[in-house]
């Protein structure tokens, strides 16, 4: 696998945004960082063998277009032999309208999200790897600030076994416990209400205190 810098071209702002894929020693620690959102999942940005390819071609699956590649290249990462960087620019990446990262969540992203936990315990299905089942663990407290955009409606969904977060294999640090804790209130119907509010200061205070400004397409 090549792993290759890229860039987020924003042309009704002018704005570029240059990413740098951070070098690790294995495939494996890729795999890792991807799921826990330290690393892009990008399929653009890497190049594989074609026959690696086939062989997860049954992860792609028709009318996937949110995360789609997300389970493709974790797993091809993970069970990479060798890892190998472009340390230059190869991709610009230009938005010209919404994106799944400028567009307002929606309620079928759901099923999508629920549909690719699927495929990750199956393909992962018996492993041992702690470190893998913490990062997983931790994609689906990612999935829930994505999911806990929508209307509280749909918050129901999160008691679904797939979504389940578990803090046995959850960081204990503050801004975790409270992304946890408002994770926690969607398990009952009664504290479910609370959800909102709770996630919108922690959004905004971690966008305060960790986040660069982003641009909109």
């Amino acid at each position: 696998v090549v792993l290759a810098n890229y860039c987020h071209e924003y042309p009704l702002q002018g704005k570029s945004i240059h990413k740098e894929v951070e070098p690790r020693l294995t495939g494996n620690e890729v795999a890792h960082a991807i799921l826990w959102g330290t690393e892009t999942g990008y399929l653009w940005n890497k190049l594989f063998l074609s026959d690696k390819l086939k062989q997860y071609r049954h992860l792609v699956k028709s009318g996937r277009n949110f995360w789609e590649d997300l389970v493709l290249t974790t797993l091809l990462l993970y069970n990479a032999k060798k890892v190998g960087y472009y340390p230059k620019v190869a991709i610009h990446y230009v938005h010209h309208s919404n994106t799944q990262y400028t567009a307002v969540t929606k309620p079928e992203y759901i099923d999508t999200l629920a549909e690719i936990l699927e495929d990750f315990e199956k393909e992962f299905e018996g492993t041992k790897d702690r470190e893998l089942k913490r990062a997983f663990n931790y994609l689906k407290m990612r999935i829930f600030t994505i999911l806990a955009q929508l209307p509280i409606r749909y918050y129901k969904a999160f008691r679904k076994p797939i979504f389940k977060v578990e803090w046995a294999l959850f960081p204990h640090d503050l801004r975790n416990t409270i992304k946890y804790f408002a994770y926690s209130l969607t398990q009952k119907r009664y504290t479910a209400w609370f959800t909102t509010p709770l996630y919108k200061l922690a959004h905004t205070l971690h966008h305060q205190l960790y986040e660069k400004k982003t641009y909109q397409a």
